[in-house]
């Protein structure tokens, strides 16, 4: 896929064990769509960091990558992630039992999880072909351009801070209160700690310290891919109509949100005033890609941003139609986040709702997911022809 501006592309893979399995669905498709694709820039964090460190550490070609990860993913069984034999589980929770009933104390021999996870590293080294503490297929990608950055997020048990740490040529490193950055030389153990959920999966030690899953503490999840150069953002969001002529089935690209509550920042330090806005410039070219892939876009609409992740409320709704279009949940965060670096940004937004007590049906998740599954082949033509423009 050609870049005209030059820009760098990055992908950004968050956690969630099921969520990590879907990316490589997006994957796949992206895959059969430009097989040759250059990512300089990959972030993962929880499970969503063995995708990353799976495609930078691995030689061929954009599409065989992801046919190889899709495999991975295709034929995992519990057995390769945790021992599950009756013996050892039993024994693990009895130990975390003890130790939890004593408050911390010495009472039983020392145990860091209810499940044994030396599976899942044995696993991950296979796939990952490490050597030692390394990965040598990032370093091999890096020395023949191929990769400028890989960052693997996990959360500190001793700081609190959420640690991502990069592996690239001649990156800046970064901190705030709550993140920072640690340049390093990437191995198994970075991708089990950001994937280890706490209390079920061990805590892992690195350099003398104990991280878990990257998704606890992380507030700010494009964050890596921004420092590590990423320029413009275009992002897909599910939500649900607030106005009973913009019909399930359709996309809204918004012109402006409202979001009350939960505001993000990246400066936790001082104060930086911003003027939130999406970029009218990438929200063309989404628009123009829907009007190619013969999709009904509504070219204005505001964002209403809640909370989530339950379904909003009948009065909610009430008092949301008269702010703004659609509702969800990631798409205002995002674009305030991306206004603080002067980053653009634009989200194509599927319809796949009317929202709750908008009409007399009821509204249930299988409903949703439903109208999701039917609209993903005009989300897939749209995001083509956007990406294809860029």
């Amino acid at each position: 896929m050609s870049n005209a501006s030059g820009g760098q592309l990055a992908l950004v893979m968050s956690g969630g064990g099921a969520r990590a399995a879907y990316q490589v669905g997006m994957l796949r498709w992206l895959a059969r769509r430009h097989p040759d694709l250059h990512v300089p820039i990959l972030t993962g964090v929880s499970a969503g960091a063995i995708n990353a460190a799976f495609l930078a550490s691995h030689p061929d070609d954009f599409r065989t990558r992801v046919q190889e990860l899709a495999d991975l993913w295709s034929h995992l069984t519990a057995e390769e992630v945790f021992r599950v034999d009756s013996l050892s589980l039993a024994h693990n929770v009895l130990r975390l039992g003890l130790k939890l009933a004593s408050g911390g104390a010495m009472v039983a021999p020392r145990t860091h999880a209810a499940v044994d996870t030396k599976p899942l590293w044995r696993l991950l080294e296979r796939a990952l072909e490490g050597q030692g503490d390394g990965l040598p297929g990032i370093e091999a990608n890096l020395r023949r351009g191929a990769l400028k950055a890989v960052a693997i997020t996990t959360s500190s048990y001793t700081t609190g801070q959420s640690i991502t740490w990069v592996q690239g040529c001649g990156i800046p490193q970064w901190e705030r209160a709550h993140r920072r950055s640690i340049d390093t030389k990437l191995g198994v153990r970075h991708v089990m700690a950001s994937a280890a959920l706490p209390i079920f999966f061990p805590a892992i030690e690195i350099d003398g310290h104990w991280f878990g899953d990257g998704g606890i503490r992380l507030t700010a999840p494009l964050s890596p891919a921004v420092h590590l150069g990423a320029d413009r953002i275009l992002a897909t969001s599910s939500v649900g109509s607030l106005k009973v002529p913009i019909r399930p089935g359709t996309f809204v690209v918004p012109h402006d949100y409202v979001a009350f509550w939960n505001i993000p920042t990246f400066f936790d330090e001082e104060v930086r005033h911003v003027t939130p806005s999406m970029d009218e410039g990438l929200r063309k070219v989404l628009l123009a890609a829907a009007w190619t892939a013969k999709a009904r876009a509504a070219a204005k609409g505001v964002y209403v941003q809640a909370t989530g992740p339950r379904l909003e409320t009948k009065a909610e709704i009430a008092c949301f139609k008269t702010l703004g279009d659609i509702v969800g949940m990631p798409v205002a965060s995002e674009a305030t986040l991306a206004a603080e670096l002067g980053i653009p940004y634009a989200a194509l937004c599927s319809v796949d709702n009317y929202c709750h007590g908008l009409t007399p049906k009821p509204l249930t998740f299988p409903e949703i997911r439903a109208m999701q599954k039917r609209t993903w082949s005009a989300s897939e033509a749209v995001l083509a022809a956007a990406l294809e423009a860029l």
